[in-house]
């Protein structure tokens, strides 16, 4: 696997954000086929049912639960049908990993938790490349040596 993309990657893939052209460049310049760990995968779906629940309290903000059901779903058919792929490997060696990253980055970099463990399932994947739009993580993976292509 040369990539493993992260949750932002995902959001801007379904929801069409500003980062869509690049997330579409990418895509056609190394094949439809994107690997995300099965973190990733509940990340993005909390995180659309975290915009449905602001929506019911604020409908100016956040999705509907219509429309969060739909990104729901098309992450659903896209793994369904192959184009996304959930690839994970021994998390108690991916937890031991981001602990190693943790001690050594998060006094410099202030690095979250979430991406402390999207970057160390990267590493322990063997990918090559790193996907994402969130800058801490971006850092966090370069400083281990991972390519971050967006």
């Amino acid at each position: 696997m040369n990539a493993l993309a992260e949750t932002s990657f995902l959001c801007s893939l379904y929801r069409q954000d500003g980062h869509i052209q690049k997330v579409d460049k990418w895509r056609r310049d190394n094949g439809v086929i994107i690997h995300i760990s099965s973190l990733v995968a509940f990340e993005y779906r909390q995180s659309i049912r975290l915009l449905v629940f602001q929506n019911s309290c604020n409908p100016k903000i956040g999705v509907d639960s219509a429309q969060g059901d739909l990104l729901i779903e098309r992450l659903r058919e896209d793994i369904r049908s192959g184009i996304i792929q959930v690839i994970d490997g021994q998390w108690s060696e991916v937890h031991s990993l981001a602990e190693i990253l943790s001690h050594k980055h998060t006094p410099l970099m202030g690095n979250r938790f979430a991406g402390i463990l999207h970057v160390a399932t990267a590493l322990h994947l063997g990918s090559r490349d790193f996907l994402s739009f969130d800058t801490n993580q971006c850092d966090l993976a370069k400083a281990e040596g991972l390519a971050v292509p967006l």
